[in-house]
């Protein structure tokens, strides 16, 4: 059986940590490790991990809080296994027993080089109640210009093969670990997947997704709540003062094009080094500005955001 080294980055996850970590460990057909670190809980999340430690197919480590994005890219840059396949997993999901199995079928099929797997996602409350697909069944190809413009694919959904692994993790090529507090670690991931191979995208879900009051987004809670204006005012109010106050967020995208450059330059075709290197200079060449304003890269690669990132743009903080 192919061996997988599945990780989990773990923070105050009482509540679901043992439903997850036991659907992890009930995956059949595969050979499955579960590589775990908490990243400062202050809940009774110690407790439970403490009565998993004694499993010869997980491996515990606690840290001081250092961020999921840091938290997750530690936990892979670190990895000393021989696995085959890798996975990242939340610590609030359920998964099919066939979740695993599934994907590496996929990878398999896909021939050889570096593979990026993701699937759909069955979004449940937070109390295991069904409330949607998270995603069309007819989700079209993605490539590098929509992993770079907007974090679309979930870490939980990941699965990647040993060569895509060894690429994102060459010292060579990966950013400084301070670059995860302001990118997060799937959505590099994925932007590093798209440089060698389209990433595999399975409509079907083998994943319960849950979504509760601590991890909904902004959209979630809009179409929740569709048709309240005042919810709907208020999450618009919000998204205003994250754009003009100062945060980490704030340059992400810039940052990841030039991190890209820097890393996997070698590697890219000149359509996507042209992208990159204007999204990285856009603040210091006028002329780069006016180019990705006016280009089809935001509509192309996050239709759904392209006003997001025009405004982003105006205000340098892209």
């Amino acid at each position: 059986m192919m061996k997988i080294t599945v990780l989990m980055s773990t923070y105050n996850g009482e509540k679901f940590l043992r439903e997850q970590i036991d659907s992890i460990l009930a995956q059949k057909y595969v050979n499955t490790f579960l590589s775990i670190r908490d990243d400062g809980s202050k809940d009774g999340t110690l407790n439970i991990l403490q009565e998993y430690e004694k499993n010869e197919n997980i491996k515990i480590s606690y840290g001081l809080q250092s961020g999921v994005g840091r938290s997750f890219m530690n936990l892979l840059f670190d990895d000393e296994s021989d696995s085959d396949y890798y996975a990242f997993s939340d610590q609030d999901d359920i998964w099919d027993d066939n979740k695993l199995f599934c994907a590496i079928k996929a990878i398999e099929e896909s021939g050889d080089g570096a593979w990026l797997y993701v699937c759909n996602q069955r979004c449940i409350d937070g109390s295991g109640r069904y409330i949607g697909n998270r995603f069309a069944s007819d989700f079209p190809v993605q490539r590098l210009h929509n992993s770079l413009f907007v974090n679309l694919y979930a870490g939980c959904t990941m699965v990647f093969n040993r060569q895509l692994k060894d690429k994102i993790c060459d010292k060579k090529r990966r950013p400084d670990i301070s670059f995860f507090d302001h990118r997060i670690h799937d959505s590099w991931v994925a932007c590093v997947a798209s440089l060698y191979n389209p990433i595999i995208y399975d409509y079907e879900c083998h994943m319960s997704f849950r979504r509760h009051g601590n991890n909904e987004t902004d959209a979630e809670i809009i179409r929740n709540a569709k048709g309240n204006k005042k919810i709907e005012l208020i999450l618009f109010c919000r998204k205003l003062k994250r754009l003009f106050r100062k945060n980490k967020r704030h340059h992400s995208i810039e940052l990841t094009a030039l991190s890209l450059l820097n890393g996997y330059g070698d590697v890219l075709d000149y359509e996507n080094e042209h992208m990159l290197t204007i999204v990285s200079d856009y603040r210091k060449c006028i002329n780069n500005k006016i180019v990705l304003l006016f280009s089809d890269y935001f509509r192309k690669g996050a239709p759904e955001k392209k006003i997001d990132l025009f405004i982003k743009t105006i205000l340098n903080i892209l």
